[in-house]
């Protein structure tokens, strides 16, 4: 032989050659399965399905203590619980010859889940279905009701809990919130009582009205006193006129006016001087109020938004606790079973048409490696 010949083996040459022993071999290793899985015991399966949905209320929801879908799915699998169901199942089947451990039970135990939301409120929930699996049907099945029952009982003593802590911490807040809105009243009427913002803008009306009349009266004195010293410089020029010089008796009554209206211009100057001073002083005065008045104002105003926010929050306190207490009063669960576990007719395993597939595929990939093994040591040899 070349080396190529003893090198190289055709495994198509090699099964199609053998292929009656191949399918042989095949066959018996099916039967031999098959047969094998007929001397098994038949394996049960009980289903039980609950809702996980969570708190309605807001504060529940944000709570420690509320539990999600994982964290009811994780509970139930501990050995503290499932010993629980344990002891359940043997207080309530006291002539039972099953006999469990955590160890046992949590592989006879599989969890399927599916979220979506509730039609009430749209808050996410969750379909969480228990499968027990054994080879007694009524054992399986009051396993699976037992675990759902004691999972529903958990739920309700921890939701308990959470509504005692909420309800506690409602309670201060509540508390909290009707003091501060009482003081915030009683400063609110004592403000309005001694502020006297009435009287204040009262005042500060009076002022701007004698303000006005006072700008009033300088306009007119503003224009008198522009007239009087038009007619001085006329009585002055007339004076100054050498053609009047001889004419005495006018000049004496040229002198006489010119007194009179120098007189008049005095008092007018000092008409003046005091109606400008007294502006000034009115307007600084109307300036001071009117900063009074506004700061009055944004104070009770504040004072009114305050109550107005206080009391919002104390209308939503006495409605959250109001769901508190009727959340308490119906010591709900997050869980609600959907459907009891029903004792199962049909088995569920073994099956021995799968059974019996894979050993056939084994046998025959088997069968084809020594066939092919055996072909090769033929070749070297």
């Amino acid at each position: 032989m070349n080396a190529d010949s003893v090198t190289h083996v055709d495994p198509i040459r090699v099964v199609w050659s053998k292929k009656w022993q191949l399918l042989f071999f095949t066959l018996i290793v099916g039967s031999a399965a098959y047969i094998f899985g007929s001397f098994l015991p038949p394996v049960y399966q009980a289903k039980a399905t609950v809702l996980s949905i969570p708190p309605s209320l807001d504060s529940a929801k944000n709570s420690s203590d509320a539990l999600s879908m994982n964290s009811y799915r994780d509970l139930s699998m501990t050995a503290g619980f499932l010993q629980s169901v344990i002891d359940k199942f043997e207080s309530e089947n006291p002539n039972s010859s099953a006999i469990f451990y955590p160890e046992i039970l949590e592989k006879m135990i599989s969890i399927e889940s599916a979220t979506g939301a509730s039609l009430k409120n749209q808050t996410p929930s969750a379909l969480i279905t228990f499968k027990v699996t054994g080879n007694d049907p009524a054992v399986i099945t009051k396993i699976a009701n037992i675990l759902t029952q004691l999972l529903t009982e958990a739920s309700k003593k921890l939701r308990a809990k959470e509504i005692r802590t909420i309800s506690q911490a409602l309670q201060d807040q509540y508390n909290l919130t009707l003091e501060s809105l009482l003081k915030l009243e009683k400063a609110s009427v004592k403000i309005k009582s001694e502020n006297g913002l009435p009287l204040v803008k009262a005042n500060l009306e009076t002022k701007l009205a004698v303000l006005q009349d006072s700008i009033s009266d300088l306009a007119e004195t503003n224009v008198e006193l522009n007239k009087k010293k038009s007619e001085l410089s006329t009585i002055e020029a007339q004076l100054l006129d050498p053609s009047l010089a001889a004419e005495k008796r006018f000049r004496s009554i040229l002198e006489i006016k010119s007194f009179g209206t120098k007189v008049k211009l005095t008092s007018l100057s000092n008409i003046q001087i005091l109606l400008t001073k007294r502006i000034t002083q009115l307007e600084l005065e109307t300036s001071q109020l009117m900063r009074k008045v506004e700061q009055m104002t944004m104070k009770e105003k504040q004072l009114t938004r305050e109550i107005k926010n206080l009391t919002n929050s104390f209308e939503i306190l006495s409605n959250q606790m109001e769901e508190n207490h009727i959340s308490k009063s119906k010591k709900t669960s997050d869980i609600r079973l959907i459907s009891k576990a029903i004792k199962p007719t049909i088995p569920s395993g073994p099956q021995k048409l799968k059974l019996t597939l894979v050993a056939a595929a084994l046998g025959l990939l088997f069968a084809v490696t020594i066939a092919l093994g055996k072909e090769h040591l033929d070749l070297t040899s």
